[in-house]
């Protein structure tokens, strides 16, 4: 049984395109978004999936 996540898939790709839209790093994303380490987990793990290819 998987474990239920604390953080919205959607809050996660908000992060990436604000970050990608601004040029800001992960670790300095404003206040509203939650830590970047969750944020950079499932960037690493969707580009070990290469999920990224697959959406583009």
């Amino acid at each position: 049984m998987q474990r239920k996540r604390r953080l919205y898939l959607r809050q996660v790709v908000d992060a990436l395109q604000h970050s990608r839209r601004t040029g800001c790093q992960l670790r300095n994303l404003p206040a509203p978004f939650p830590a970047w380490t969750a944020f950079d987990y499932y960037f690493r793990r969707w580009q070990q999936q290469r999920l990224w290819e697959q959406l583009n």
